[in-house]
């Protein structure tokens, strides 16, 4: 796989870009508590990271990629997802976060930045989370991904999409889960 800063799309950047299922973010915010143990039904990429989804959310196996998807009941055509992907870059969580946004300020021509923050993980993770709209195959979608950093030179990028139009609850809901992100 080639990396997200190349000028070709890579699976990172294309999976975000897809919409995949027919990957955005309201507060996320510091971490404040202990980390609890993960429920029997949290999302696990085996060696690599686990965290809670949504309550009615279903984890899934989709076809060509390595990690399974997450993924919440479609409305008006489209499912609210999320999907995993890892890349290997040995850039500081920070200046990987910066390439980032400046490779998806130059892919979509209509990208608007939300915000861009760093945050902590309950179990004490740090990531980056980069949250924007654009355009993607002639729907208006919301994106908020989250970079963490696995310690092992390589990057975890966990992306969620939904639709402008669908319910803004759902942001806090996945912030609240990506706040019981583990590196594994």
């Amino acid at each position: 796989m080639r990396s997200c800063l190349s000028p070709v799309l890579t699976l990172p950047c294309l999976l975000l870009s897809m919409g995949f299922l027919s990957s955005c973010g309201g507060g996320v915010k510091q971490a404040g508590k202990p980390a609890a143990p993960l429920s029997n039904n949290a999302y696990r990429a085996e060696g690599l990271c686990a965290f809670e989804i949504p309550a009615g959310w279903t984890i899934a196996e989709f076809p060509g990629l390595k990690y399974r998807i997450v993924h919440a009941q479609p409305t008006n055509g489209f499912a609210p997802n999320l999907n995993v992907v890892e890349e290997k870059n040995t850039m500081d969580i920070k200046n990987y976060a910066a390439a980032c946004q400046k490779s998806l300020e130059q892919t979509f021509k209509d990208f608007r930045l939300d915000n861009s923050v760093e945050f902590m993980t309950n179990a004490g993770a740090s990531g980056f989370r980069i949250t924007y709209t654009a355009t993607q195959n002639e729907k208006l979608v919301r994106i908020a991904q989250y970079l963490f950093d696995s310690g092992k030179d390589t990057k975890i990028i966990v992306t969620f999409t939904r639709l402008d139009t669908q319910d803004v609850n759902l942001d806090a809901q996945v912030d609240e889960k990506l706040m019981t992100f583990i590196v594994e």
